[in-house]
């Protein structure tokens, strides 16, 4: 015991870790890293699918404000997977209605000349390896919005409503 006392107080002891102890803890961080980066990968999908999700339900409902002040919403399909540039507004619902979703974020007038909107100030900007895309429906009023990724989810898409 004294020795091994004596050993530790002695100055300049040069004494290192092995290379067994070396190799078990490069071992223990590479089983480590093995467990953390398809857990990191996954977290990093599950939050562009919530983006997605938030995007489109926020585009839902800033639709339906838009066809309550106009009397129909927007009645040409529109796909995106960047930045969409926003028009120049004030115009008429009659001008708007016609065209695609990007409207919504244009200020309109309706028929009696009451302004509402911008009701979004830019469409939403798809997460990386998404596309966007709107779509009118049959019937006045109604539109399907979807949300789609070859990567994150290659046999489903999100969609609303």
């Amino acid at each position: 015991m004294k020795h091994l006392r004596r050993r530790l107080k002695t100055p300049g002891n040069t004494d290192g870790f092995t290379l067994v102890e070396l190799m078990i803890v490069v071992g223990i961080i590479g089983i480590l890293s093995a467990i953390a980066i398809p857990l990191y990968a996954n977290m990093q999908r599950q939050a562009r699918i919530a983006t997605v999700q938030a995007d489109l339900r926020t585009l839902a409902g800033q639709v339906t404000l838009f066809m309550v002040h106009c009397g129909d919403v927007p009645q040409n399909d529109r796909t995106w997977t960047a930045a969409v540039a926003v028009p120049s507004g004030p115009v008429p619902c009659t001008t708007a209605v016609p065209r695609s979703v990007r409207w919504v974020a244009v200020e309109v007038t309706d028929a009696s000349g009451a302004p509402a909107g911008p009701f979004m100030q830019q469409l939403p900007i798809p997460p990386a390896g998404w596309t966007y895309e709107y779509t009118p429906g049959a019937t006045q009023g109604a539109f399907t919005l979807v949300g789609t990724s070859p990567t994150d989810l290659p046999s489903s898409s999100i969609t609303y409503p």
